[in-house]
Parts: structure tokens; sequence; C-alpha cells
């Protein structure tokens, strides 16, 4: 009996998933041939090839800048969220919101911990945000004095340039 629930539930379940992203329904999805599934695996694969490409020159960027500071662990740079410590090493003691902040390295990766709090997620997902674009706002003045703020306008429009930015400053 639940075999058979559970069987049924997942079948509406994808049967909901294909009507939303106006999929064909399940029996012309048996009509792919060959060709059909090599592009869906060509697309996938540009996807991944292009995502690491970006992510590659976003972490050189910033392992170069922190290499250049004699930061002992620069190679956080290729690990993922490693990199955000990396971003506040870079900067060292500042002044973000008016407030001195002595360890700003610390800040993304707490921000990052408290996500994982349901109750304070919501908020810690906007204070993440803030912080983030204001420690990128300091990496950009350190490296590009005069056009800082049209670097970040230009991130958070355009945020596929972040990684571009950070590799061009190294």
């Amino acid at each position: 009996m639940y075999l058979f629930t559970l069987k049924s539930f997942v079948k509406q379940l994808l049967q909901t998933i294909l009507g939303l992203l106006n999929l064909p329904p399940d029996e012309s999805l048996k009509n792919l041939d060959l060709s059909d599934i090599f592009s869906i695996i060509s697309f996938f694969s540009l996807l991944l090839a292009s995502t690491t490409l970006i992510w590659f020159v976003r972490a050189f960027g910033l392992y170069k800048m922190a290499k250049a500071k004699n930061d002992k662990f620069a190679f956080l740079a290729f690990i993922p969220y490693g990199d955000f410590y990396i971003m506040g090493k870079i900067i060292g003691p500042t002044k973000i919101f008016g407030m001195e902040i002595d360890y700003p390295e610390i800040i993304l990766p707490l921000l990052l911990l408290s996500m994982l709090f349901p109750l304070t997620s919501s908020l810690s997902i906007f204070i993440f945000v803030l912080f983030y674009y204001a420690i990128l706002y300091k990496i950009h003045k350190l490296k590009w004095k005069g056009y800082a703020r049209l670097a970040i306008i230009i991130s958070l429009f355009l945020p596929i340039l972040q990684p571009l930015f950070i590799f061009i400053f190294r």
C-alpha cells in the first residue's frame, strides 16, 4: 500500500515538474534519439566548463593578491568558501559601515555558518550580501582607486564580471 502511494506521489511530482518547466510529457521523452541526448550532454558539459573557468579565474586572482601580501594561507582561494576568508585577509583591518573591524577575514565565513540556523537565515543572507559587496568594494578600492564605485555598480548588475575584475586586479 505504501509503495503504491509513494510511486503515485513520485509520478505526480514528476508530471508537475515537467508542467512547470514546459517540458514535453513522458510519452514524447521516449522518442529521444542519440543526437538529442548528445545535445543535452554537450550543453551541460559546456555549462560546467564555463562555470569552472570563471571560478578558477576568480580563485587565481584572489590567490595572487594574497600571495602579494605574503599570506601563508593563500591556497584557500582555490577552496570553496575559503575564498571568503582570503578576501578578508586581502583588505586587512578596516572600517566597514562605520565599524572598525580588526579581523574581516572571519566575517563572511561566520555569516555563512549563521545561515544554517532557520530563524536567522534570511537576515544572515541579507547581511552576508551587504558585507560581501563591502569587502569587494574595499578590494576594488585597494587596486583601482578611482573606479571602485563604478566597478561595484557594474558587479551588481553584471555579476559575471566580478571574477574578471578580481583577475585583472591581481
